[in-house]
């Protein structure tokens, strides 16, 4: 029998000579950074969709969870400032490497709670999007730095008021030095158009903040692949791949997010966050 193969071995083999020639590990200086589990994970969903995904910038991005032992908080998601946390690590990048250490979960739920506060969190009404951004201003001012944002949603009666939510602006904004954060909409049954020719809203029963860690376009069937971290979700799990489609008047339609229906979600807000030190 022939020596069996460490796929490990062979990720690192290839993180080391994509950290040459990739654009998006030139700031990487110690290949202890990469969590090879993502990066095996990552060439396992590649081949499963025809080399769509291929940036392993997931391995380079936190994935804070909302089961962390240090927040307790399980009844609630508190996923606006945990998505907030998540985009604060990755841009601040010595914030990252704290949470590359073995005591990520102190460190992890400090960053939240730092978060919670400038947000203004209070745990008996859902985050606004305006919460999450004056946060992350703060927190940025804070630590000597600026965010530039940009708000970007779908109005009920079809409009983007600020600009359409597109995949090409997502992956513009997705980069090292910028972050999107996204509102989704959720809704018990199909969703529906009044009288006006509006979205019907009274059916809406959730919404619920991710990160996009990427985006491609989708080899095998229509739309596109983002790559998230869902802080409704276990760590050891909570960066993984979804479906978007575009619907009638310009809608992205989501398909693939864990623990949900996904046949009636929607992209509502999106949030870009371009970090100015």
């Amino acid at each position: 029998m022939g020596k069996k193969i460490n796929k490990y071995a062979i990720a690192l083999g290839l993180v080391a000579g994509l950290s040459l020639t990739n654009p998006n590990f030139t700031k990487v200086k110690n290949i202890s950074e990469f969590n090879l589990v993502d990066v095996v994970h990552s060439f396992e969903i590649n081949k499963k969709y025809g080399n769509a995904y291929n940036s392993l910038k997931s391995s380079l991005f936190p994935h804070i969870s909302k089961y962390n032992n240090t927040l307790n908080f399980h009844e609630d998601c508190y996923c606006g400032p945990i998505v907030a946390a998540n985009s604060m690590a990755y841009l601040f990048k010595e914030d990252f490497k704290r949470l590359q250490t073995e005591k990520e979960p102190e460190f992890s739920g400090d960053l939240v709670k730092k978060l919670i506060k400038e947000i203004g969190y209070n745990p008996s009404h859902n985050t606004k999007v305006t919460e999450i951004i004056n946060g992350i201003k703060k927190y940025a001012e804070k630590n000597n730095s600026s965010a530039e944002i940009e708000h970007r949603y779908l109005d009920y009666d079809k409009s983007y008021p600020k600009g359409k939510i597109t995949p090409e602006w997502i992956k513009n904004n997705s980069t090292q030095n910028s972050n999107i954060i996204l509102l989704l909409d959720g809704f018990s049954s199909e969703i529906k158009y009044n009288l006006n020719g509006n979205i019907d809203d009274s059916n809406r029963t959730w919404g619920h903040y991710i990160n996009v860690i990427d985006i491609h376009k989708n080899v095998n069937k229509e739309g596109y692949i983002l790559e998230i971290a869902d802080p409704a979700v276990q760590k050891h799990e909570n960066k993984y791949i979804i479906n978007i489609h575009k619907g009638e008047n310009d809608i992205w339609y989501v398909d693939g997010l864990k623990n949900r229906d996904s046949n009636n979600i929607i992209i509502g807000n999106a949030i870009s966050i371009n970090l100015e030190k």
